[in-house]
């Protein structure tokens, strides 16, 4: 699956779990919240912003939560499953 995430307004605090695909900057750190597992925090990857306000985080995330895991690529904005 490829989808086109949305960028939330920076400092978002609370993303409600039947949020779409989306992804933020809260406290200096970037956020990605996925509809199919809920939210991770992306501290331990390496996130380049780029003039479109989208950003690339790497290497590949994996999310977990009470309804599974999710694995994929965040790349310029646009979430591809592995």
């Amino acid at each position: 699956m490829s989808a086109l995430a949305t960028r939330l307004p920076d400092d978002t605090e609370y993303v409600p779990d039947d949020a779409p695909l989306s992804y933020w900057l809260w406290n200096g750190v970037w956020w990605l919240h996925h509809p199919a597992v809920g939210t991770g925090c992306l501290a331990k990857h390496a996130v380049v912003v780029h003039e479109d306000g989208t950003i690339t985080a790497s290497p590949s995330i994996k999310i977990w939560g009470w309804r599974g895991m999710v694995h994929g690529y965040l790349e310029r904005g646009c979430w591809r499953d592995v």
